[in-house]
C-alpha cells in the first residue's frame, strides 16, 4: 500500500516551490506539492516525513479518545451532546438507563468497577448502533448511495473512515457522547467518500451542498 493511500492524504498541486505536509484536528494529511511533482517524489517525502506525520496523529489521539472514567457516584458522563452524573444503584438486575441529569448504572456488584465498564459499553453500543444506523439509512436515501457494512469500534485517532471500494463505514463509538450535529457531520462526511475517495475541493463542495454548516458541526467535536 501506498503511503497517499496509508494516510488517506489530500494532494493540492500549487505554485510552489517545495512540498509542505499539514495534519489537521481531524486527523486528516494534507499535502501542497509543486506543479510537475511526480508521484514518486511524492512518496519518497512522505517516507521520510512518516515518523513525524505518526507523532503528530498520536497527539491528537487525545484529542479523540476518552478519558478513562473511574465509575463512581457523581462523575460526570457524556451522551449525544448532554452531560449526565453517574448513579449507582445495587440492583440484582443490571441495567444502564438516564434518568433526568443522571446515568443510572445498576449492578449486583457496584464495587466491580470492569462489570461498571462493561455494562455501559453495551448500553452505549446499543444506542450507537440506532442513532448511527439512522442517520446512515437518512443520507444514503439522500445521496443515493448504499453500503455493505457499517462497524462502531474503538478508534485512536479518527471519528470515522470510509473504504470506498468494499463499501465499509467505520464510525469512532466515542461519536455517541457527542452532539447529534456532529454525529451527521462525520456519517456525511465519511458517506461522500464513496463519491470522492479523497479530501479535494470537489470532496468539501459535495459535503457542503448536503450541509452549508458542516464547520461549525465539525468544530462540536472538539469542544
Amino acid at each position: 500500500m501506498s503511503l497517499i493511500s496509508k494516510y488517506n492524504i489530500s494532494i493540492q498541486i500549487k505554485r510552489v516551490k517545495n512540498i509542505s505536509i499539514r495534519i489537521r484536528p481531524d486527523s486528516t494529511v494534507h499535502m501542497s506539492v509543486p506543479v510537475g511533482t511526480s508521484k514518486k517524489h511524492i512518496e519518497h517525502v512522505l517516507n521520510q516525513k512518516s515518523k513525524w506525520i505518526e507523532k503528530k496523529l498520536a497527539e491528537i489521539n487525545s484529542k479523540v479518545a476518552t478519558i478513562p472514567l473511574e465509575y463512581i457516584d457523581g462523575e460526570e458522563i457524556w451522551y449525544l451532546g448532554c452531560s449526565y452524573k453517574i448513579k449507582l444503584i445495587h440492583s440484582e438486575k443490571s441495567y444502564v438507563v438516564i434518568s433526568g441529569s443522571s446515568m443510572n448504572i445498576a449492578t449486583e456488584y457496584p464495587d466491580d468497577r470492569d462489570r461498571k465498564r462493561e455494562l455501559l459499553y453495551r448500553w452505549y453500543y446499543a444506542q450507537a448502533e440506532i442513532v448511527f444506523g439512522e442517520i446512515i439509512h437518512r443520507y444514503l436515501s439522500i445521496l443515493q448511495k448504499e453500503i455493505k457494512i457499517m462497524r462502531i469500534k474503538e478508534m485512536k485517532s479518527r471519528w470515522g473512515s470510509c473504504n470506498s471500494q468494499k463499501g465499509y463505514i467505520n464510525l469512532n463509538m466515542e461519536l455517541i457522547k457527542k452532539p447529534i450535529e456532529a454525529i451527521e457531520y462525520v456519517i456525511l462526511h465519511e458517506l461522500a467518500h464513496l463519491t470522492h475517495p479523497n479530501h479535494s475541493s470537489h470532496f468539501h463542495n459535495y459535503v457542503a451542498s448536503y450541509m452549508p454548516d458542516w464547520k461549525e458541526r465539525k468544530k462540536m467535536l472538539y469542544l
